[in-house]
């Protein structure tokens, strides 16, 4: 099969099947109306097979399994009976939790991502290798486990189970214990040694004293606000997809290909992420001006010259206004997203915007309305973003023309066509062996990544030949700017990178780390502070689009570093023990459990859905791009507050928030100081500094006004303020 370098990545996850399977009869039929939805959790477990009564299916992305009250449930694997639950004393909405300490490490080994941080999700491919080992029972011991694993990887392809240990299992089951409300969680093993052993969140109290006495999860709060019942988060993948703009008749770095996601939250008590039922589109949207890009086929000579550039496209035609991965460009007609199960949202994948508006002006941020519906095409909930793309990624700064680029590579390697031909022709392009510049000339245009191997077209590139980005940066590290003078390599500005990336006209970063000063009023983040100079992202054996710096870099121990790199000059990443606000404490990347743009975390939220895409964190310096904060939280800015998901007072956590954030209403300041008591102030620290006096971290989103307590007073903060622990107590400890 030949490569399909024109697509960017696709993350292909196994496909989770919920409720389905067994039997039908009439009396089933009647008892589908009856059967209510429970949880089988230790964080939630995901595609395991069950029966309830005559009824089989696998538990959904949160556990949740169907059920006539009565009934017997069974959980399996293969031969492997896990549990059996007596439904009479559940109710909607209850978790069971799996307690017993071989059964959950069990489960936890199995996890297909090598890591339980928002749910153990089981690949189909493990319960079919199970059965076919014969196994009948849950082994023992960490030794008989570690064997069935080793068994068990031997059938998969690619392995994929880890073996814990019972001490990792029972940590990681005290820790999740706490994710559940106490009236609703039914313990699978109520006599397990480790309910009486001390948890973190506890001090001195037991596992077991925790859940009885002192969980604060259940508190309500009556609230005359209309409760939110949908949430909709969209955003642009790249935070910037760069395009060659209206000519591809001579060369071609990148196609028009923006990516556009979204997740929709059912909002309430318990929210979770919409998967089924419901329908997500996108259409074109007009700006406050009158502007809107509603096609790109007009703009740009792509289309003409598509199936040459990308000859795996065929000899048909690429389709007018369709991109290569077959998502038409935003218009007026809504246009659908598809549901990615290993993602956990919605994509739409490849939209071949271009940066001109209908009117034939420059727009790099073109507008889109983003609209959930259900299955009778209501409106549940909508929101708007941008799909930024820019042209300005061009070589005319310092080339006279973009042919003169390909006849400075032929001067450079005038036998390139000729060494790699027979590796060209393998797949599908039709070069001059006389150069690209003849390649050009006759009508042919050059694909850049036909040779060197991008990581933003997979699959491209000749082996032996150095990939794009090493060979650009590399090419040209040394050069000078012909408009400033100023060196390429300068790691002092932005501008040096300006003078090639999205740009003077575009200015990329534009999120908070963009808009940061230092106190003399210059930028206090510049492109090199998270990738180095541009001998750094030329290093031999460096991964374009993949070896990226991480949130942990800069954000760690209650601080906020200016720069995520220790060596510009090498980019090297500056290590973090701090996790709290990592990166690679999710789970979905094809590259590993780094890359942001694929990072999830609270509730399976993917991060930028609250923080927005790279290059463009919230609050972005376009107008348009905070809209979807202020909608949903009255601000903009990153989304914190917990009623855009969770219903007004249903929330009182101490640290069970995004990063171990706890709540931030008259609850929390109510109780807080119990919480303090029993645990310390360590954990305060990460957010309000060594000395309790407040950081950037503990800023207010909004003003906020709380009444303390007996003294019959308040406090008032204003919206942006840091809050300290001195606003409502004195240093010495008193009232």
């Amino acid at each position: 099969m030949k490569k399909m370098y024109y697509y960017l990545a696709v993350i292909i996850g196994s496909m989770i099947v919920s409720g389905c399977g067994g039997t039908s009869t009439a009396q089933d039929q009647e008892n589908d109306t009856e059967r209510v939805r429970a949880f089988y959790v230790d964080e939630p477990i995901v595609n395991l097979p069950y029966r309830c009564g005559a009824k089989e299916g696998k538990t959904d992305m949160e556990g949740g399994f169907l059920f006539v009250p009565g009934e017997i449930c069974r959980f399996s694997l293969g031969a492997i009976e896990l549990r059996t639950v007596d439904t009479r004393k559940l109710k909607e909405g209850d978790y069971i939790f799996e307690n017993d300490v071989p059964t959950a490490a069990l489960l936890q080994s199995l996890d297909m991502h090598h890591m339980y941080g928002d749910r153990i999700e089981i690949n189909n491919a493990v319960d079919e290798a199970m059965s076919g080992l014969g196994v009948s029972r849950v082994p023992a011991t960490y030794v008989e486990r570690k064997a069935l694993l080793k068994k068990l990887n031997e059938r998969l392809s690619p392995s994929q189970c880890s073996v814990q240990d019972d001490a990792a299992a029972i940590a990681h089951m005290k820790q999740s214990i706490l994710s559940y409300p106490s009236d609703k969680v039914h313990l699978t093993d109520p006599a397990a040694n480790w309910l009486d052993q001390p948890v973190a969140a506890g001090g001195s109290l037991s596992v077991r004293d925790w859940l009885r006495e002192t969980r604060i999860y259940t508190s309500e709060v009556p609230t005359a606000v209309k409760p939110r019942q949908w949430t909709l988060l969209a955003w642009s993948e790249l935070g910037m997809h760069c395009m060659d703009g209206a000519d591809y008749s001579v060369f071609s770095l990148l196609p028009p290909y923006s990516t556009l996601k979204a997740q929709l939250i059912v909002a309430g008590a318990s929210p979770r992420i919409a998967s089924s039922g419901v329908t997500v589109s996108y259409e074109a949207m007009a700006k406050e001006d009158g502007t809107i890009n509603t096609g790109s086929q007009t703009k740009t000579n792509f289309w003409q010259y598509a199936n040459t550039l990308f000859p795996n496209l065929g000899t048909t035609p690429l389709e007018s206004d369709k991109g290569l991965a077959g998502k038409a460009v935003q218009q007026e007609v809504p246009q659908s997203m598809e549901f990615n199960n290993s993602q956990n949202l919605f994509v739409a994948e490849g939209i071949p915007t271009v940066p001109f508006s209908d009117g034939g002006s420059y727009d790099p941020y073109p507008m889109v309305k983003v609209v959930a519906r259900d299955k009778s095409g209501n409106v549940l909930a909508q929101t708007t973003t941008t799909l930024p793309v820019s042209d300005e990624m061009d070589c005319i700064r310092c080339h006279g023309s973009r042919m003169d680029v390909l006849e400075e590579h032929d001067k450079n390697y005038p036998n390139a066509v000729r060494n790699y031909e027979a590796n060209l022709t393998a797949e599908g392009f039709d070069y001059n062996t006389s150069g690209l510049a003849a390649t050009a000339s006759s009508g042919t245009p050059v694909l850049c990544a036909s040779c060197h191997k991008s990581n933003a077209l997979p699959g491209s590139g000749i082996e032996g030949i150095k990939p794009l980005t090493e060979a650009i940066h590399g090419a040209h590290a040394d050069r000078t700017d012909p408009y400033t003078q100023d060196s390429l390599k300068n790691g002092n500005t932005r501008n040096s990178c300006y003078a090639c990336h999205p740009g003077e006209s575009t200015k990329c970063l534009r999120g908070a780390m963009g808009s940061a000063k230092k106190d003399d009023g210059t930028s206090a983040v510049d492109c090199q502070s998270c990738h180095g100079t541009m001998e750094a992202v030329a290093q031999q054996g460096r991964k374009g689009w993949e070896d990226e710096p991480n949130c942990q870099s800069c954000h760690q121990e209650g601080k906020r570093y200016p720069k995520a790199v220790t060596d510009l000059f090498r980019g090297t990443l500056r290590s973090a023990l701090d996790k709290r606000f990592a990166t690679e404490q999710t789970l979905l990347d094809p590259h590993g459990p780094r890359l942001y743009k694929f990072s999830s975390g609270h509730g399976g939220v993917a991060c930028a859905g609250c923080h927005g895409a790279q290059h463009a964190i919230y609050p972005s310096g376009r107008p348009e791009e905070n809209q979807q904060s202020i909608d949903l939280q009255g601000y903009a800015g990153t989304l914190r507050e917990c009623n855009v998901c969770h219903a007004e007072g249903t929330v009182l956590s101490p640290n069970h928030g995004p990063h171990g954030l706890h709540t931030t209403d008259q609850r929390w300041v109510d109780m807080h100081g119990t919480v303090v008591l029993r645990n310390g102030t360590g954990e305060c620290k990460s957010c309000h500094g060594k000395d309790l006096h407040g950081t950037a971290l503990s800023r207010t989103g909004k003003a906020r006004r709380f009444q303390l307590g007996v003294r019959e007073q308040t406090v008032t903060f204003e919206a942006g303020e840091k809050v300290s622990c001195q606003k409502c107590h004195n240093d010495k400890g008193g009232e």
